[in-house]
This record gives C-alpha cells, structure tokens and sequence, in this order.
C-alpha cells in the first residue's frame, strides 16, 4: 500500500490570507494520507481543523498550555486509517512528563501515533517533532533522542526551508 506523507512547517504565527491560502492549496494538491505539520498556532489549529476536520483526524497537545502555544501534530485520511494510540513526548531527559532541557527557551515536543490501515491492516508509526533552537548538537538532547528511538522507533525530522 502507498502511503503519501506531507511534512509541513507553517510558521507564522498570524497567519494573513495569502498565507492561508498557498497552504490550503498545497494540502489540498498533494492530498496527502499523513501530514506531519511543525509551528501550528491555535490560529493555524482552527484554519486547519475548518479546512480538513471532516476528512483528517488531527493527534497533538500544545507544547503548554496558555500563550500561543504551538502544536507539531500527526494528522490522518479518517478513512484510510485507524488510530491504535498516540502521545505526545517531550524532548527532554523526561520524555513522559512535561519538561525541557534547562538551556532550552521553549518546551520541545514529539507527537507519535500508532495508525493501522484499514485496506491491509498493517501498522505504522508517525512522529511529528521541531527542533529549531540549535539544539541539535546537545548531548543532552541527543541522549534522550535515541533513547525515544531505542523504546518507540523513529520518524521524519527536516528544517524549515525543506519541509515548508
């Protein structure tokens, strides 16, 4: 089965018309199965969940509560898959709990979900994460990264001007 996965970060945090717009049309022409979207403002989380709510499920906590806090969810076609579980975690030494490395301004999130297909049933893992804080080479956060690896699997990373 073919599975098409659209990665898209929609940074902008008021989103204009134009804006809007060129995202809705991308989505809508690529008509993607799996999107992972990085940087979702509540503005963006209700431009999307009016678009596409009908058609996708959308998975993901803020990263806090409050403010404009953003959301890196796992969105999914309703009729191609069933979700089996999903959670957000955190990119810290506590990935389970809401927590940071102490260096790091914001709090980094990873929402993974566990879909099954219903035309085969065979299962997949979707991780959606952002990390744009020049964290990359901490050891820190290098060490919790493969331990989520070792337990949960993997997904998809990319920066801004790759995926959007």
């Amino acid at each position: 089965m073919k599975n098409v996965v659209l990665c898209y970060n929609l940074y902008s945090p008021r989103p204009n018309e134009d804006r809007k717009n060129r995202v809705l049309d991308v989505i809508n022409k690529i008509s993607p199965d799996i999107m992972g979207l990085q940087e979702i403002t509540p503005a963006w989380k209700s431009i999307i969940d009016e678009a596409f709510s009908d058609e996708y499920a959308f998975l993901g906590n803020p990263r806090e509560e409050g403010r404009d806090c953003e959301f890196a969810p796992v969105l999914y076609k309703k009729e191609k898959y069933e979700c089996m579980g999903w959670k957000t975690y955190w990119l810290s030494d506590t990935p389970e709990e809401k927590s940071r490395f102490e260096e790091s301004k914001y709090y980094r999130i990873c929402t993974a979900a566990q879909l099954k297909s219903k035309a085969d049933g065979r299962e997949l893992l979707c991780m959606c994460a952002n990390n744009y804080l020049g964290l990359g080479d901490n050891q820190r956060l290098i060490d919790a990264a493969k331990k989520t690896y070792d337990e949960k699997g993997y997904g998809v990373a990319s920066v801004r001007f790759i995926c959007g």
